[in-house]
């Protein structure tokens, strides 16, 4: 026995059916969809009320549910919800219940199709959340099928934009799925990965959640601001990936469009002139264009009325970075223009005293545009500027406890150039006080000959 046992084929123990669907499962696993649908025209009626029925059923109506989102093919669709309801029908599994709900929301064409295909959804994730013991570490399994029943709720809204009744449905659904995330700790998860998926899940969850409520409970306007966040987070993560940008963008204008409360209104521009400000380009002009739309979004946010505190400090924050992107950029290029916009724009910041980190290096590359156009009036105001901030943080006895050596020595350098500018001017006596402070850091090029033949 022993022997006969020895001299048989691998699985030589298996039916034909299984040796079958083990075939149909490494198609799968490889993406070649079309040959696995091949497989299940040819075998449907051969697994048909047998053991393997369900899982050959679920393997079909994945394989049609992952080439419809390829080809759009009507046919492709109805496969998948037809071959996923007979798995389900057969052997109930919450992961093909959710699978089903997604078949169904993706090929619907009534408002009653998507219900049905979101209460699929919901019971999948609820007997699954059941089977895991109401885990407050969850399986990647629920927390990636939260966000993907986030994601449909949010098909429905911009699918009937004008069902305000069926929004608020949606809305308060959208507030369900957040209950399910919002004690679930993310540092409890040992695993690096599902630790991030975690938090980037909450993320979402918690924005869906605040989407019902945005505008004075206007969910479409918020269904557009959570996606439009999404995709801005997408695009952080990987800027590469223009087509997260133009979504992100796409959906954070319909926002603003459809928007009328003041503070959600600065929100929202806000939100766009973080995204135009960290949009990433080799072309200069794009680059330019970028920082342009940012500052007219972040001027707009600083408009609108009533806001609190915390909400107007951090827009001017964005404000100052915005600004100071545009001076160096500018000051770096040769042409007056350039150095007139980098005076131009840093001549805002100044007049609205804004304060925050780098506004030293904004003035000071200031200073020197000012000085090419031969501005002495702009080029001293902001050498001062300059100077004041460099050196508020080291006070009147200049202490240097805390600072970094290399940060003295570019703070010497500064001075150094500034005694430089002043001296251009004929403004000697600024330019030896410059000197003064500068020797003081004991640091090498601090002094030089300040006369009028040295211009």
């Amino acid at each position: 026995m022993v022997a006969l046992l020895v001299l048989l084929p691998p699985h030589s123990g298996w039916s034909q059916g299984q040796r079958e669907l083990t075939e149909i499962g490494k198609l799968l696993h490889a993406n070649k969809f079309t040959a696995v649908m091949k497989s299940c025209r040819q075998l449907e009626q051969k697994f048909r009320n047998k053991l393997d029925e369900p899982k050959f059923t679920m393997f079909c109506g994945l394989a049609y549910l992952r080439q419809y989102k390829i080809s759009s093919d009507p046919t492709h669709g109805t496969g998948a919800v037809r071959y996923l309801k007979r798995s389900v029908t057969t052997m109930y599994s919450p992961s093909v219940m959710i699978l089903l709900g997604k078949a169904s929301i993706l090929t619907a064409t009534k408002r009653a199709t998507f219900e049905q295909g979101l209460y699929n959804m919901w019971e999948g994730v609820e007997k699954l959340r059941a089977k895991e013991g109401f885990s407050l570490t969850p399986s990647a399994t629920v927390v990636v099928n939260l966000v993907s029943y986030v994601d449909m709720i949010a098909k429905a809204a911009l699918k009937y934009p004008k069902q305000k009744a069926y929004l608020r449905v949606l809305g308060v659904r959208l507030q369900n799925a957040w209950a399910r995330l919002e004690k679930i700790d993310p540092q409890k998860y040992t695993n690096l990965k599902m630790r991030d998926t975690v938090k980037a899940a909450r993320l979402y969850l918690a924005d869906g959640a605040k989407a019902g409520d945005f505008d004075n409970g206007n969910v479409l306007a918020g269904i557009h601001w959570l996606r439009g966040r999404w995709y801005q987070r997408l695009y952080w993560a990987k800027p590469t990936e223009k087509a997260n940008l133009r979504s992100a963008r796409y959906h954070l204008r319909m926002a603003l469009a459809k928007t009328r409360s003041p503070i959600d209104t600065a929100s929202l521009h806000y939100d766009l002139a973080r995204l135009e400000s960290s949009c990433e380009s080799k072309n200069k002009v794009v680059v330019l264009r970028c920082l342009q739309q940012a500052l007219a979004h972040i001027e707009s946010a600083r408009s609108q009325k009533n806001q609190p505190q915390n909400r107007i400090r951090k827009q001017n924050k964005l404000y100052n970075e915005i600004l100071s992107a545009l001076v160096f950029i500018h000051q770096n290029q040769k042409g007056a223009d350039d150095q007139r916009a980098a005076v131009n724009y840093a001549e805002k910041a100044y007049q609205i005293k804004l304060t925050g980190q780098g506004q030293d290096r904004l003035y000071y590359a200031a200073a020197f545009a000012a000085e090419k156009l031969g501005n002495k009036k702009a080029a001293i105001k902001f050498a001062n500027k300059a100077y004041e901030l460099t050196f508020a943080k080291y006070g009147l006895n200049l202490k240097k406890d805390g600072v970094s050596k290399s940060q003295i020595a570019k703070d010497a350098k500064l001075l150094r150039n500034l005694s430089w500018l002043a001296t251009r001017f004929g403004e000697y006596e600024r330019a030896r006080f410059y000197q003064r402070v500068c020797v003081r850091f004991k640091e090498n090029g601090c002094l030089y000959k300040v006369n009028p033949s040295s211009r």
